[in-house]
């Protein structure tokens, strides 16, 4: 039985008596989960013929938010097999307190665990973020609001579902070579996108020339739209363009796939923190080894590669501007350069930002920025940008002068590509610019 179904009944009560546990109900029932905000969920499932064997994969399912900073494995809910589910394939009933309900910035979805498996319309389309004035709510006996919120299908199922939703036209411009790469420090493997500049093939010169490389993270989005979960960053195109103008040297991009599901595991180096699964984060380290250690020496093997912290620079978005960081603190032997963009420097509850703020030996260029609004949450967003000011303030009075440093903060700019796309440029001619800007 779902929530929706005991709306009226005496488990009501029982089941909201009881804010830290789970509460089961029967093999064939919902299984409800008291999780951080309060907020109690289930999935119905209607096994009608029409989709592949149970999507749930084990049986997981998440809702990601702007109230768990958009962690795609944020807080987990189960599924419920058959049932009544409206006029699509799922029905997601969940229970959150009237401050959530009534805060017009609380915005969310459903994944199964990674932005590769997230909720799609009934087209199989990508979907706005929902919202609760949006959705069908009910109110319960102690004052709770139940939320209905009915779901099409999720994105990896455009395949079987939605074959003539094949990956769109690919966007890039310019020469992207893909690696497969197994790693063994990390055991998984993952692509590696290889962008090389305008003009690299042409080696009659001599000595016959070779490349700085600027590393990044999350390389499913940085040059291809029709890779990418949400838009792409443009790194070819503003590249090609600025290589063209003069403004920066031409030089190699890496683009390393993040590991979809492990991401959040990678790409922090603290454990996350309260309100999310304690056992996401912390193995940072591992992944800065991999690319150390695996990518690094692919990259500089197959390819014509300066080295040397001066010719080798880094850069990432959200966790990817944690694991740069990271990256430059931890191994300031190996990066000149750092791009910071709409850094999560909550995580670690406090911890790692303390790191930061303490630190005191920084890359000789550092690129960092925010957007004014992040989570649409004034609060939230507030604090975001005064921990990045923060960081900034502990960066100068290490010795970094503006020469070496700017912090931008965008008034209106969200947590997406588009915003970290509309920097792009005026990040990569501060950190590349050519020599006769004054580079110190």
């Amino acid at each position: 039985m779902s929530l929706r179904r005991a709306l009226n009944g005496a488990l009501i009560p029982f089941l909201f008596a009881w804010p830290s546990i789970a509460v089961a109900r029967g093999s064939q029932e919902a299984v409800h989960l008291i999780m951080s905000y309060d907020v109690s969920w289930s999935l119905t499932y209607k096994p009608d013929g029409t989709l592949p064997e149970d999507p749930a994969q084990g049986g997981e399912f998440y809702l990601a938010s702007s109230a768990n900073d958009w962690n795609p494995r944020g807080q987990r809910g189960e599924y419920d097999r058959g049932g009544a589910c409206g006029n699509a394939p799922y029905l997601v009933d969940f229970v959150l307190p009237a401050s959530v309900v009534d805060d017009p910035a609380f915005e969310f979805k459903f994944t199964r665990g990674s932005w590769d498996t997230v909720e799609v319309d009934a087209k199989g389309r990508d979907i706005a973020n929902h919202r609760v004035a949006e959705c069908r709510t009910g109110t319960l006996t102690d004052g709770k609001r139940v939320v209905f919120v009915e779901v099409a299908g999720f994105a990896d199922q455009r395949p079987v579902r939605w074959p003539e939703l094949q990956q769109g036209a690919s966007t890039v411009t310019g020469d992207l070579r893909i690696h497969e790469v197994a790693s063994a420090v990390l055991g998984n493997t993952r692509k590696v996108r290889v962008w090389l500049p305008p003009g690299y093939g042409d080696t009659g010169g001599t000595p016959v020339p070779r490349f700085p490389v600027l590393y990044m993270h999350d390389g499913q989005n940085c040059f291809d739209a029709a890779t990418s979960f949400a838009g792409e960053w443009g790194v070819d195109e503003t590249l090609t363009r600025l290589i063209g103008e003069g403004k920066v040297p031409s030089m190699i991009v890496v683009g390393i796939d993040n590991a979809r599901a492990a991401r959040v595991d990678e790409l922090c180096p603290v454990p996350i923190g309260a309100g999310h699964p304690p056992e996401q984060g912390g193995k940072g380290d591992a992944y800065i080894r991999f690319i150390v250690e695996e990518v690094m020496p692919l990259i500089n093997r197959e390819y014509r590669t300066l080295t040397g912290p001066e010719q080798t620079s880094m850069g990432g978005s959200s966790l990817g501007g944690v694991i740069t960081l990271h990256a430059a603190m931890t191994r300031p032997e190996l990066f000149g350069a750092i791009l910071v963009e709409s850094p999560a420097l909550w995580v670690g509850d406090g911890e790692f930002l303390k790191r930061t703020t303490s630190h005191q030996r920084w890359p000789q260029r550092v690129f960092m920025a925010m957007g004014g609004k992040e989570y649409s949450d004034a609060d939230k967003d507030a604090e975001l940008v005064s921990q990045v000011r923060g960081v900034e303030a502990s960066m100068r009075a290490a010795g970094l002068s503006d020469a070496r440093l700017r912090v931008v903060v965008e008034d209106g700019a969200g947590h997406n590509e588009k915003a970290w796309a509309g920097r792009l440029g005026g990040a990569m001619e501060f950190l590349f610019g050519r020599a006769d800007d004054a580079r110190p």
